[in-house]
């Protein structure tokens, strides 16, 4: 087992807490994420085995009256032990004193077990938005390109953030710039979902702003109860099966953050050396010119 907290007061405590034949904090490694090891018979080995409670009974020369073994428990898989001693002179353990001690280490192995789930489902958010993501600089014809793309800090949670650059006929390229509103896998599932519905867009050859707009109606599509029906505002039709009023309110809650997203979409010609967008709630780009102040458009 890897040590997750070292204890504050450990230096505190005497040394016969070490000889008492109780693992003690001076016993614990004080590096964090070190392994500690016990011996295959000792009782918290035993309590890590079966998931159960197991008593340490003190040494009648050392500093510990009796020691609780208690096994941190998530979803039928042992994540943990925490120890609970108590000095010479106490009062042994007694069964509520093992029924809040189970209790309290349940409660721990729940947080840690969720902070794993979290961890796992972050790198896999990660991983899905690196992939989906230009590697490296993408060329254009009539363009120097050059991207960056930094998360506010190593513990943000992953969000729907995206840029792509695409080739469009006649030499011209397209730029566009997205964000999904959420965190999490699911962010970075919509924000897949609506980069590729921009891609395939683009080789319609469409305005900036008819691309948009028949962004918005896919993102009312993917958002829209069912995954693939539509409300009555989108051209649903009125022989359609629609569930409760309660039930479809709720899914459209959980569904509307995910999918609520804003974009620009932006063509270059290189040959008339013309830039033009379209904006959808996105925050507006801005022009940086040698020697004037940069301007937002």
């Amino acid at each position: 087992r890897r040590v997750a907290h070292a204890s504050a007061v450990s230096d505190a405590l005497p040394p016969a807490v070490a000889g008492s034949g109780t693992p003690g904090p001076d016993d614990l490694p004080p590096a964090l994420g070190s392994v500690h090891r016990f011996p295959f018979g000792s009782p918290c080995a035993m309590a890590l085995r079966s998931g159960r409670v197991e008593d340490v009974p003190g040494d009648e020369m050392g500093f510990v009256q009796s020691t609780l073994a208690v096994p941190m428990v998530a979803h039928d898989t042992v994540v943990g032990l925490v120890q609970f001693s108590r000095t010479k002179g106490s009062e042994p353990f007694g069964e509520r004193d093992r029924a809040l001690a189970t209790e309290l280490a349940a409660r721990a192995a729940v947080c840690i077990d969720n902070a794993r789930l979290y961890r796992r489902e972050h790198e896999r958010a990660l991983i899905l938005q690196r992939s989906l993501l230009p590697p490296g600089d993408p060329e254009a014809a009539g363009l120097d390109i050059a991207c960056r793309y930094l998360p506010g800090n190593t513990a943000t949670e992953v969000g729907g953030d995206w840029f792509d650059v695409i080739e469009l006929p006649g030499h011209r390229t397209a730029l566009v710039v997205g964000d999904v509103m959420g965190r999490g896998l699911r962010a970075a599932v919509a924000m897949g979902e609506l980069r590729t519905a921009v891609r395939t867009l683009a080789l319609l050859d469409l305005e900036p702003a008819e691309v948009l707009s028949a962004l918005d109606e896919v993102a009312r599509g993917l958002g829209s109860p069912g995954g693939g029906e539509r409300s009555e505002g989108l051209g649903g039709s009125g022989g359609a099966q629609w569930p409760s009023r309660a039930a479809q309110k709720s899914r459209e809650a959980d569904l509307s953050e995910v999918y609520l997203a804003t974009c620009v979409y932006a063509v270059y010609d290189p040959v008339t050396r013309r830039c033009t967008f379209a904006n959808a709630g996105h925050l507006p780009p801005a022009v940086v010119e040698p020697g004037r102040p940069a301007r937002l458009i």
